[in-house]
């Protein structure tokens, strides 16, 4: 179904084990979804033939970044302030909050992904409607905050971006292309 080739007897066989693994895990999640056990169903796609180490050197391109842990005291202030009003548990679906999964490819651009639909869920709660922010302009333009666009990022750097920037596009208007592109600028 996906057309894959594998012209090395040894990775074909590393690849199978990997899928039959996978299959296992799928089958036996989708069992307990059956049950009422799980809320998802899991299904086969091109990564299944991907053990966890390859899928993670592939697919994974968080970076960590240099600087100093967070005091505790003052994260408990910060945090505990901000939890005092929040509740117990939210559920986006039912503020109409569901977006469909993206693949990335092989640009390592989690990063912008996490950091646009946080930004993408304020945005949301202040207009009541899903407005998507451009996970391209963070892969392009962080790259000066410390970033290395496909090759991975972090969320600090990322934010540091946005604060120096003032703002991000809109995905219609820089859409995402999995690939480092020139800057366009944001004004």
């Amino acid at each position: 179904a996906f057309n894959k080739k594998y012209f090395a007897k040894y990775r074909m066989e590393r690849r199978r084990t990997a899928f039959e693994k996978n299959l296992e895990e799928i089958n036996s999640h989708n069992r307990e979804f059956e049950e009422g056990k799980s809320q998802f169903r899991m299904g086969l796609n091109k990564f299944a033939d991907l053990d966890n180490e390859l899928y993670k050197k592939q697919m994974v391109r968080m970076r960590d970044t240099n600087h100093r842990k967070m005091d505790v005291e003052i994260n408990d202030e910060i945090v505990g302030a901000a939890a005092k009003d929040a509740p117990d548990s939210l559920d986006w679906r039912t503020k109409g909050f569901v977006t469909s999964p993206v693949n990335q490819k092989t640009c390592g651009s989690c990063y912008a992904f996490s950091i646009s639909y946080a930004i993408t869920g304020q945005i949301m709660q202040r207009i009541g409607r899903l407005e998507y922010v451009s996970q391209q302009q963070l892969v392009d333009c962080s790259v000066e905050t410390g970033n290395q666009g496909c090759a991975g990022g972090s969320l600090r750097y990322t934010l540091k971006y946005l604060e120096k920037c003032g703002g991000i596009m809109r995905q219609v208007d820089y859409p995402y292309t999995s690939s480092v592109s020139t800057t366009k600028n944001s004004s």
